[in-house]
């Protein structure tokens, strides 16, 4: 994912999930937006939400 960020330009934050319980807290509120299914990474773009490395949903966003 950070490849795919970083070929596109795109500024991101990484987080640790496992580290920093607020990370996780955030983590969890994003999956109820979702389709209640765990898959890493995601990524948040404004009120976007992309639950793993789904290509052709990237694409859409980032061009």
């Amino acid at each position: 994912m950070e490849e795919f960020l970083s070929q596109k330009g795109v500024k991101f934050v990484e987080r640790d999930v496992i580290g920093n319980p607020l990370s996780t807290q955030e983590i969890m509120d994003l999956l109820t937006t979702g389709p209640g299914q765990i898959r890493t990474p995601i990524v948040k773009v404004g009120k976007d939400v992309v639950l793993g490395y789904t290509v052709p949903k990237l694409e859409k966003i980032f061009g």
